[in-house]
């Protein structure tokens, strides 16, 4: 059974059998250079032309003040998916008003002087609210250097550009399965990018990386795909003592009005018939659980207040949600048997019912550590 390999800074990763992805040059470095005994040359491009950016998370929420919630409460709905597993849950301390004062002005002077496109906004916030781009115990690790990681789904590599940045002597490695989005400066020459569909499998071999990093996919994947493919691969490239680390969003919402609890049950209906679990973290923690190689695991939750008149980025957030209802306007429009107008109505009526009732959203991380000879479940 033939390999390939491709060198990526120092690191060279060996890939899986035939599964040679698409590898994207990036600014300031020649980083992806097959070795002599790659049969597959032709896929990697020499290019060194500049990827245009594009929003990736049009459709996403946005962020403003920090809440913390411990468990998610359930929905009027009775779903068996939102039933919980059993998981040590770690509450992170909660923001005080100064601190999200001082990060609401920081990030609406830096959106108006520098035009910060949708997805890097996006990150921006998340990590103002989390105050880290990670969760997981790995920062000793990053400083130290040395470190693997990869980031699944990177989107245009906000994420991605700031962690190389932060890290130089780590290498870091973002796959997606578009590059047309992607842009990152690379300032340290130790990241670089692969086009590949996950749902391929990873391409690379087993305990590869020392951190792996997957956010906001649980609208794009089906839960079966979760179960069979996607979680399998995430562990199966982990190293052993590594770092998995989920950062997800279910479509739930916490103090709904009656609008917003009526559509958005409508509009989960619309993910199920698409095979999609729209309330899928809860979920994430037992397929974690299942692997059997993964202990330590922890979830981290954090709400999103929404609304026009809490400041930029709760408005952002409403925004955000608002325009993806209406990107969805046909479909849920027949399935609420409403006209376009009355479709419309509603969306207004939401946007109202935020401020109202103080509604909220809930993002979580949830990490794990997988086993090793010197690391045991307790």
């Amino acid at each position: 059974m033939s390999t390939d390999s491709i060198a990526l800074g120092t690191p060279v990763y060996t890939l899986h059998n035939s599964m040679v992805p698409r590898a994207i040059p990036l600014k300031n470095s020649d980083i992806f250079t097959l070795l002599e005994n790659s049969s597959e040359k032709s896929l990697i491009s020499r290019d060194n032309s500049q990827i245009k950016t594009s929003p990736f998370f049009s459709n996403k929420a946005y962020a403003s003040q920090v809440e913390i919630k411990v468990d998610l409460p359930s929905d009027d709905e009775n779903d068996d998916d939102l039933s919980s597993p059993t998981v040590r849950r770690q509450v992170t301390e909660k923001t005080s008003q100064d601190d999200i004062d001082a990060d609401r002005q920081s990030i609406s002077s830096q959106s108006e002087e520098n035009s910060i496109n949708r997805k890097e906004l996006h990150h921006m916030v998340m990590k103002h609210i989390w105050k880290s781009n990670y969760s997981a115990p790995i920062k000793k690790q990053l400083s130290q250097g040395g470190l693997k990681v990869l980031d699944v789904g990177c989107g245009t590599g906000a994420w991605l550009d700031e962690m190389s940045a932060e890290n130089p002597k780590s290498t870091f490695t973002g796959m997606d399965i578009n590059s047309s989005g992607f842009e990152i400066e690379n300032q340290h020459g130790n990241a670089g990018f692969f086009e590949y569909n996950l749902l391929d499998g990873l391409p690379f071999q087993d305990n590869t990386f020392d951190y792996v990093h997957q956010s906001f996919l649980n609208l794009f994947l089906t839960e079966k795909q979760w179960k069979e493919i996607v979680i399998k691969e995430l562990v199966r490239v982990c190293k052993p003592g590594g770092y998995i680390e989920l950062f997800e969003s279910d479509l739930q919402y916490i103090n709904a009005g009656e609008a917003t609890h009526t559509i958005n049950r409508f509009f989960r209906s619309a993910y199920k018939r698409r095979g999609i679990n729209p309330v899928m973290c809860t979920h994430l923690v037992r397929l974690l659980e299942e692997t059997k190689v993964m202990t330590k695991i922890t979830v981290e939750e954090r709400l999103i207040p929404l609304g026009v008149r809490k400041g930029l980025i709760s408005k952002m957030a409403t925004e955000g949600i608002i325009k993806s209802l209406q990107s969805a306007r046909d479909v849920l429009s027949n399935l609420m048997k409403y006209s376009l107008e009355e479709y419309d109505n509603a969306c207004e009526i939401i946007r109202r019912e935020y401020d109202e009732h103080k509604t909220k959203i809930p993002t979580c991380r949830i990490w794990a550590q997988k086993i090793s000879n010197n690391n045991h479940a307790t």
